[in-house]
C-alpha cells in the first residue's frame, strides 16, 4: 500500500509534489480564523488616539483653551530715563526675516560681479526681442496669432485671440503687451537654461 501511495507521488508533476508536501508539512499547524486577529494598524491607531487624548486633556487643564505658541525666544528689559521700562522680545520671526535678510545682503555684495553680468545679458536679449517684435506691424502680428491659434483650437479660440489682442491694441496697450512678451520670453529662456541641467542632474542621481 505504502509503495503504490510512493509510486503515485513520483509520477506526479514537481508542483503537485510541492503541494503535497506543504500540504503535509502543515498538518500539524492550526490557523487562526481572521475574525480573531487584530490588526497591527488598528492597535496604532487606539494607542494613537490614547496620546492624543491625553495631550489634549493636559494642554486643556494646563495652558487653557487660549494657548498660544511659544513665539518668543527671549525678552530683554531695558529701563527708560522716566523710571519706566520698554521689553524687547526677539521672535522666532525677526530671527527668520533677520538671517534672510543678511544672507540677501551678503549674496548682493559678495555676487554683484555675477547679478550684474546676467543683468547685462538679460538686458541685452530683453532689447533685441522688443526689436524684433516691434519691427512687425501690429496687423500681421495678429494674422499670426490668428492663425496659430485656429490651427491649435479652432474658431473658438480664433475668436477669443482676435478678440484679446484687438482690445489690446484699442486700449493704447500694444507696446506693453510687446514689453511683457519679451519679459515671458527671457524668463522662460532663463528658466530653461537652468532647470534644464538641473533636471538632467537630479536624474543622473
Amino acid at each position: 500500500m505504502n509503495k503504490s501511495v510512493l509510486v503515485g507521488m513520483d509520477a506526479m508533476p514537481e508542483s503537485s509534489k510541492q503541494i503535497s508536501s506543504l500540504s503535509i508539512r502543515g498538518a500539524g499547524r492550526i490557523e487562526v480564523p481572521e475574525e480573531r486577529q487584530v490588526p497591527r494598524r488598528l492597535k496604532s491607531v487606539v494607542v494613537g488616539w490614547a496620546i492624543v487624548l491625553v495631550v489634549s486633556v493636559l494642554a486643556i487643564s494646563v495652558w487653557g483653551s487660549d494657548m498660544d505658541f511659544p513665539t518668543t525666544v527671549s525678552r530683554t528689559e531695558i529701563k527708560t530715563d522716566d523710571g519706566g521700562s520698554v521689553f524687547l522680545e526677539k521672535t522666532i520671526r525677526k530671527i527668520t526675516a533677520s538671517t534672510i535678510d543678511n544672507a540677501v545682503q551678503w549674496m548682493t555684495v559678495e555676487g554683484n560681479w555675477v547679478f550684474s553680468n546676467l543683468s547685462d545679458v538679460v538686458a541685452v536679449i530683453l532689447t533685441n526681442i522688443e526689436k524684433v517684435l516691434n519691427w512687425f506691424p501690429w496687423l500681421a502680428i495678429v494674422a499670426i496669432v490668428g492663425m496659430v491659434s485656429y490651427t491649435v483650437g479652432g474658431w473658438k479660440i480664433l475668436t477669443f485671440s482676435l478678440g484679446a489682442l484687438l482690445y489690446i491694441g484699442f486700449m493704447g496697450l500694444w507696446d506693453n503687451m510687446i514689453d511683457t512678451i519679451a519679459l515671458m520670453v527671457v524668463a522662460v529662456l532663463v528658466a530653461i537654461g537652468i532647470g534644464l541641467p538641473l533636471g538632467v542632474l537630479a536624474a543622473r542621481s
